[in-house]
């Protein structure tokens, strides 16, 4: 983690705008997956729009694993320039 930068504080990527740049779910589809969160804390985005048929679960995991993907992407670029 880059200094300076607690766990909180760390960029996040988050699903949401994964699924959405790839053109998985609208962004009506994700404010109303947001609400139902909302309303059920314990349950995971991803999960909801699946729920609610916004989303196949194959989609799901290809959103999940470009998430990861741009998190370690993320995580390499954001660390100390080597050489400085």
């Amino acid at each position: 983690m880059p200094a300076g930068l607690t766990p909180e504080r760390e960029p996040r990527t988050l699903i949401g705008r994964v699924l959405i740049n790839a053109g998985y779910v609208t962004l009506d589809q994700l404010a109303e997956g947001l609400a139902k969160q909302f309303v059920n804390p314990g349950k995971r985005l991803g999960e909801l729009l699946v729920e609610l048929g916004y989303l196949s679960p194959a989609r799901l995991e290809k959103g999940l694993a470009m998430q990861a993907l741009e998190r370690e992407i993320t995580q390499r670029t954001s660390g100390p320039l080597e050489g400085k």
